[in-house]
């Protein structure tokens, strides 16, 4: 993990919760689907930062738009309390075989601008594009967490041109990174492109990544996204809150759902 290009993705690690998995798969395509795409249905349970399981999500129909390329279509489902305003889940990718040949680190939508309410079912489409000759002929989801409107802090607008740590216009996250004698976290977890989850507890290398991602720059909002390029960090505190950055390739910050050019 040298070097700025190696860091592509830190990831906000509030509240991982296990659960179980939604197993589907479809014939392996012969080609571009019709408009209507294939109709499927799996789901998974998802939990909130306090463990209660409080929002399903479910896959409605998998559109195959053009070679390496997939667009799935799900449904997300609030029966808690309170209104729902991040879900971030993980989704691998299957061959006709069955097969997982893509596993990006995580999944997010959010609806910050208009959550959704007890009670509600809100449809969304993800498209997902492949660097490889594969197209998916079915998928795996895995929960991670959603968040309601009292756990995410208001939007503020973030800084360009600043350095990571003033770019969030949030003086809690910015807090992070000072003081690191006293303030260092105890666990760092990466995860590389499709590679698995890594944990470190070595203080020295802890204190690096924290360094570098410190001293990165960030420009203005791009229009542009990937699916295989993430690395994500998330770092743990001695009293068990954690926190993180995620960066959906090298050199491309992800806040918030929208995606900044790292220029130094």
């Amino acid at each position: 993990m040298n070097g700025i290009l190696r860091i592509a993705a830190v990831l906000a690690v509030l509240a991982l919760v296990a659960g179980g998995t939604g197993i589907v798969a479809c014939p392996a395509f012969a080609g571009a689907l019709d408009a209507e795409g294939m109709p499927f249905e799996t789901s998974i349970e998802l939990a909130d930062g306090s463990g209660n399981e409080v929002a399903t999500l479910s896959t409605v129909r998998l559109y195959s738009e053009k070679p390496r390329s997939v667009a799935v279509k799900y449904a997300f489902t609030n029966h808690g309390e309170v209104a729902l305003t991040w879900l971030e889940y993980r989704v691998k990718y299957l061959d006709g075989n069955g097969s997982v040949f893509k596993e990006p680190p995580r999944s997010l939508e959010t609806f910050m601008d208009d959550p959704v309410k007890p009670g509600e079912t809100r449809e969304f489409v993800q498209k997902h594009y492949f660097d490889g000759a594969e197209t998916a002929a079915g998928v795996v989801l895995e929960p991670m967490f959603v968040k309601d409107a009292v756990e995410v802090k208001p939007w503020t607008e973030p800084r360009p041109g600043s350095l990571l740590p003033e770019f969030a216009n949030d003086p809690d996250f910015a807090a992070h990174f000072e003081d690191l004698d006293d303030n260092l976290p105890v666990k760092m977890v990466f995860h590389v492109d499709e590679q698995k989850d890594e944990t470190v507890t070595d203080p020295a290398e802890i204190r690096a990544a924290i360094e570098r991602l410190a001293g990165m720059r960030i420009g203005e909002e791009v229009n542009i996204g990937y699916t295989d390029s993430g690395v994500y960090y998330g770092f743990t505190m001695a009293d068990g809150s954690a926190w993180g950055v995620f960066f959906e390739a090298p050199g491309l910050l992800s806040w918030h759902g929208r995606n900044y050019e790292v220029i130094e």
